[in-house]
């Protein structure tokens, strides 16, 4: 079967967004006086954009629009610490759509894909997938391009990557530029393993 589309997850997987999202969340620890510590940085990276926002709020009660705009403005001013991960496979994808599936908020991804020029057809953020999980985006995205789950692949840096594409039934391919160890993402068995996101192309033909 013909690979027709390409869902890719954002941070960690198109771009590596760990430097602002440490400073980012050193601002969120500053307007919510709360400790930065190496626990509450873990519960901030493993959740999606909304529910670090919920965490810091109920830790501090400090205004979700507050917490928010702390969390954007410390993110876009960070945006050149930002690495590409996609630049030289995406131009190559040009029989294929790409849809970019992420738990970040449109504010902050929006930003850095025009910062790249990164040109997409779709994208879903976590404003639109606030009622579901990444596998309710994927059909949704399924159904936008009008295309069967055997001809897309979904590429993902973390274990719930995986697991969300499996649920959509839709084939997972793993890149480990996360910072989850490969043998504990291999635990959920994806269904490719690539070493960098360049290696998509061969994996497509």
């Amino acid at each position: 079967m013909t690979i027709k589309a390409i869902f890719f997850d954002f941070d960690q997987t198109l771009v590596n967004t760990m430097s602002p999202s440490i400073k980012s969340f050193k601002e969120l620890c500053k307007v919510s006086n709360q400790k930065p510590t190496k626990k509450l940085f873990k519960q901030f990276r493993s959740v999606r954009y909304t529910e670090s926002i919920d965490l810091f709020h109920k830790l501090s009660n400090v205004s979700k629009k507050t917490l928010e705009d702390a969390f954007c403005k410390s993110f876009i001013a960070n945006i050149s610490k930002i690495k590409f991960y996609g630049a030289e496979v995406l131009p190559k994808l040009k029989n294929q759509k790409i849809a970019i599936i992420t738990y970040n908020t449109k504010n902050v991804v929006i930003p850095v894909l025009d910062y790249f020029n990164i040109n997409y057809d779709l994208l879903i953020t976590d404003e639109e997938i606030f009622s579901t999980a990444k596998h309710g985006a994927m059909l949704m995205a399924l159904k936008k391009f009008n295309l069967k789950k055997s001809e897309v692949l979904y590429v993902g840096d973390f274990i719930t990557d995986v697991i969300e594409s499996h649920k959509a039934g839709i084939k997972s391919v793993v890149v480990p530029t996360g910072f989850m160890k490969k043998a504990y993402i291999k635990r959920a068995h994806p269904d490719f393993f690539v070493s960098n996101i360049n290696e998509i192309v061969d994996l497509i033909k």
